[in-house]
């Protein structure tokens, strides 16, 4: 798959996970503390939406410095630009 199809399918998974997050956590109808937020995590649904926010992040914001070491296609260029 190339780069810049990873960077548009992350940056659709970003705008979902971001709005949840915004709505759960900073938006809530009630008071969060620490209590709340280890109950949250028991939950196995919760912990694999904050897993896959994380991992959305990182290969959006990581997908750029592939295509500058060569990792385009699936191939590594040996000749890393400088």
């Amino acid at each position: 798959m190339r780069i810049f199809q990873i960077q548009r399918i992350t940056a659709v998974a970003l705008l979902v996970f971001m709005t949840i997050h915004m709505i759960v956590v900073h938006y809530p109808p009630f008071h969060i503390d620490f209590s709340i937020i280890a109950q949250r995590m028991v939950n196995p649904v919760w912990k694999v939406i904050e897993i896959l926010f994380l991992l959305s992040v990182l290969m959006h914001g990581l997908a750029p410095r592939a295509i500058k070491f060569g990792f385009e296609e699936g191939e590594f260029s040996t000749q890393v630009p400088v």
